[in-house]
């Protein structure tokens, strides 16, 4: 097995940017374990609940205990380490950029090859779905930065979600600098209020205190929850290798392609679907994805052909599907009714506050209960009961008719 890397373990962590603050949750950091590069369970402070706040017009808030919740940890730490243990397990890898251009090439040399990196050309080649890519532009305008100065909750992912106007998401990050931080995460809906505040231009400069401003403004005057978990005077980004500032567009893609010499080429990961981060699915999707491909190549290893490639996508969309689907729906503005269902009953029901937290390490549950309107109150019924069922009906159609 051949890897080919843009960069060495070496640039990889003196990488002056920040690549994502992904959480990594319960299944995924199963397979890690699997693998044995689980090297950080012991690194970070441990995700202990979810707290989900509602604020505006629908109000809802629960917590829901984490087992074994999410870890967030610098990327400039763990894929070195990865690709290190790689090597010493007798991998091969050859460093250096592969362009769309060289997939020929290489599918001569070898029986099959994935394409996991999105950038440059490389998506081109793998057409996109339109019937399962419902966003023409980016839903949310991102600011994200690793901060010091949360008190309260620090030992929980906390998300606040304000209808029209986006959501802050904090939690536990354990940074390149190795120590433990918190990310917060600000979701701007991209025709709401918010994005006229955001200022991507001071993202990684190294005065901090424009930045700073942003958050506490938009964080003080939109995300009352949020706000209370801050210490304001000890509030602080970490700094300029810390900042992330963007927006994408959800995007799903044919994971297969045809070169021009016949060959074929599989694609996941961020070539196959393109999540929106609010929701934390995407790394954990390619991880899925990664196992599902090769569980399929040690089952069916007679050619890797059209078929081969078919049925492997049947396989990753049933779990990057689930993902997709959970994460798209949240993105709605306004919120989805079967959204709005769960998470009203999520407020008065534990039961229904727990099933809800599961979405995250396994979204096809997600994708079978927010379907539509009918399997959401379906799933209330289920889990919290005809009384809850009944209490949130009544709730929501008092909040109708206001």
């Amino acid at each position: 097995m051949r890897l080919y890397a843009d960069r060495t373990p070496e640039e990889m962590r003196a990488s002056p940017r920040l690549a994502n603050t992904a959480g990594h949750w319960p299944n995924t950091r199963s397979r890690e374990r699997e693998l044995g590069i689980a090297h950080w369970d012991d690194a970070i402070r441990p995700i202990r609940e979810l707290n989900v706040t509602v604020t505006g017009d629908l109000s809802a808030r629960f917590t829901a205990p984490l087992e074994l919740g999410p870890m967030a940890v610098d990327y400039r730490i763990t894929m070195p380490r990865i690709l290190e243990d790689f090597i010493e397990r007798g991998g091969d890898v050859a460093y250096g950029t592969i362009t769309a251009e060289q997939l020929e090439e290489l599918s001569e040399r070898h029986d099959l090859v994935v394409v996991s990196s999105g950038r440059g050309t490389m998506t081109e080649l793998f057409p996109k779905i339109e019937e399962r890519s419902p966003y023409q532009r980016p839903q949310r305008v991102l600011q994200v930065s690793v901060v010091d100065g949360v008190v309260g909750n620090a030992e929980a992912l906390n998300y606040e979600l304000v209808p029209g106007v986006g959501e802050v998401v904090l939690f536990p990050f354990h940074a390149a600098d190795g120590e433990n931080h918190t990310t917060l995460y600000m979701s701007a809906v991209a025709d709401g209020p918010l994005p006229a505040l955001l200022n991507a231009d001071v993202a990684g400069s190294d005065g901090r205190e424009a930045l700073d401003r942003v958050f506490r403004t938009i964080v003080q005057e939109h995300f009352p929850a949020s706000s209370a978990l801050f210490d304001w005077d000890a509030f602080a980004t970490v700094g300029p290798e810390y900042d992330i500032a963007g927006a994408l567009t959800p995007t799903v893609r044919r994971p297969y392609a045809q070169l021009g010499n016949g060959r074929w080429v599989l694609a996941l990961g961020d070539v196959h679907t393109v999540c929106d981060p609010l929701l934390g699915q995407g790394a954990n999707s390619a991880s899925a994805s990664a196992f599902i491909v090769g569980d399929a190549v040690v089952e069916d290893h007679l050619a890797f052909d059209e078929l081969w490639c078919r049925r492997v996508a049947d396989r990753m969309w049933q779990r990057s599907g689930a993902a997709v689907v959970f994460t798209n729906e949240l993105l709605r503005v306004p919120p989805a009714p079967a959204v709005v269902t769960l998470l009203a009953a999520g407020s008065v029901s534990q039961d229904v506050a727990d099933y809800v937290a599961s979405f995250f390490d396994v979204p096809n549950t997600a994708w079978n209960a927010l379907a539509s309107p009918e399997r959401a109150e379906a799933a209330v019924q289920e889990v919290g009961g005809e009384q809850v069922l009944q209490g949130v009906r009544q709730a929501l159609a008092g909040m109708a008719a206001a």
